[in-house]
């Protein structure tokens, strides 16, 4: 499909020994759905519109795999599984859903565009790719939208804790406060209550999750957001002791731009200031993991 650059940004089978021999947990994030080198290539696995016939676009430009369409699920699984042959600890699937954002009256999907049928094409996805990586040392891990936990429906995009919650040895929701409307968990203005939201959010999960064999890790926030200004140190560390208070196996933080505010992330080196000091990291930081299978 085109999908393999001729000059690699770096070669796995140099850095990955790298990274193990210092003790540090390998993660591949994965962007499934959103996908235009695939879309390109194979237009019959992307999600079409019905008036050009050409793969459908959301707002910035970006095509999108058809979950329900034959061949995709497939097409990810062999990538999860090249993925773990070359030795990360962990898949991690990001835009694992349907298409959003985009002129909906014009898309075209391979099977009816709603819950009834989105549900069991996500649900076939999570299967076929766990099943790729079942007879392997890698763990399957899934970013996902909290509100289809919170919310009574899967809002559209085929996110829901019986579709995501069975397959997945890592379950990841993005509980970004800033990203939650007003009114959730009755706050007006929810990005300005970190730990409330991370709790009330966590707390539910908890409760899908009761009896399976998944880890819940979340994402949280080191960013400012629409009209927000960016989180500090408190508001971060906020962030860290909701996902504790719930049994959360650690957390990963992101900032797209890998600036981090290094106050939040640990104690002050000798001769530093604790004040809201930034680093340059790359775009995600884990924090520990279990040492044992989830």
């Amino acid at each position: 499909m085109g999908a393999i650059r001729e000059t690699p940004v770096f070669d796995l089978s140099e850095l990955l020994p790298m990274l193990k021999e210092r003790g540090i947990y390998t993660i591949a994030r994965m962007v499934v759905m959103k996908d235009n080198t695939s879309a390109a290539a194979r237009p019959e696995l992307a999600v079409r519109n019905s008036a050009t016939g050409e793969p459908w676009r959301d707002n910035i430009g970006g095509a999108w795999l058809d979950p329900s369409a034959p061949g995709v699920a497939e097409y990810i699984a062999s990538i999860a599984g090249d993925l773990a042959e070359k030795g990360f600890d962990e898949v991690q699937m990001d835009y694992v859903r349907f298409f959003s954002d985009g002129p909906y009256d014009v898309a075209e999907t391979n099977l009816p565009n709603t819950q009834s049928f989105r549900l069991p094409a996500m649900g076939r996805v999570l299967r076929v790719v766990s099943e790729e990586l079942d007879m392997t040392r890698t763990f399957l891990g899934a970013d996902v939208f909290p509100i289809s936990f919170i919310a009574p429906d899967d809002q559209g995009i085929g996110q829901r804790p019986e579709v995501i919650m069975p397959y997945v040895d890592y379950f990841c929701p993005m509980v970004y406060p800033s990203h939650y409307g007003p009114g959730v968990f009755g706050f007006e203005v929810p990005n300005n209550f970190p730990y409330e939201v991370i709790d009330e959010t966590l707390q539910i999960m908890n409760d899908q999750a009761e009896g399976l064999p998944v880890v819940i890790r979340p994402w949280i926030q080191d960013f400012g957001y629409g009209p927000f200004p960016p989180y500090s140190a408190a508001q971060v560390q906020a962030e860290f002791t909701a996902a504790a208070d719930n049994g959360a196996q650690g957390w990963m933080i992101w900032n797209a731009r890998a600036i981090f505010t290094e106050a939040a992330l640990g104690p002050p080196r000798e001769g530093e200031d604790a004040g809201p000091m930034t680093v340059t990291r790359p775009a995600a930081v884990a924090s520990p993991v279990p040492s044992a299978s989830p």
